[in-house]
């Protein structure tokens, strides 16, 4: 039986994309994943720049910012 985690924006964690996303993190300074900028940085797709982002949230290498209400 193969694990779906969620959709086609959710991918299974792969060699390097933690490293990969630190580095963007680190060169950027800001945890934004769904630019076009970040993909192409990171060479892949959109929706993979935004699975690396949701990655490192989950594994505790980062911190999403929330939005706040007025």
């Amino acid at each position: 039986m193969k694990l779906k985690l969620g959709g086609h924006e959710t991918f299974y964690l792969r060699a390097g994309w933690l490293t990969k996303g630190l580095l963007y993190l680190n060169k950027k300074n800001e945890g934004t994943f769904s630019t076009t900028e970040a993909a192409d940085y990171l060479g892949v797709g959109s929706n993979m720049a935004k699975s690396i982002g949701y990655w490192l949230v989950t594994t505790g290498l980062a911190t999403r910012k929330t939005r706040m209400l007025p």
